[in-house]
């Protein structure tokens, strides 16, 4: 039994904030906003990786799942499968 979020949670994203200026880090907190709010209640938090040590985690998370789909490398993937919830498949077409 897997949990996934419901629409009715309020969500606390937290996304690694960009070495680059406020403007960049402000659209792409709007974006992601933008695209999320009609089905999620939201907040965007952008943090430094020192700030927030868990945000490394997630981004070898994510490389891993990219290494299987871009490269069929499933070695760290096979080592984080267990405790992925959702993964959705998208045709590269």
């Amino acid at each position: 039994d897997r949990n996934i979020i419901l629409k009715w949670e309020f969500i606390k994203f937290y996304a690694a904030r960009k070495e680059t200026n406020k403007y960049l880090n402000k659209q792409f907190e709007t974006q992601i906003k933008d695209a999320l709010a009609w089905i999620l209640d939201i907040d965007i938090f952008l943090r430094y990786p020192h700030q927030e040590k868990w945000l490394q985690l997630v981004d070898s998370f994510a490389y891993a799942i990219f290494r299987k789909h871009e490269y069929d490398d499933y070695g760290l993937y096979n080592i984080i499968s267990d405790n992925i919830s959702l993964e959705i498949q998208y045709s590269k077409n």
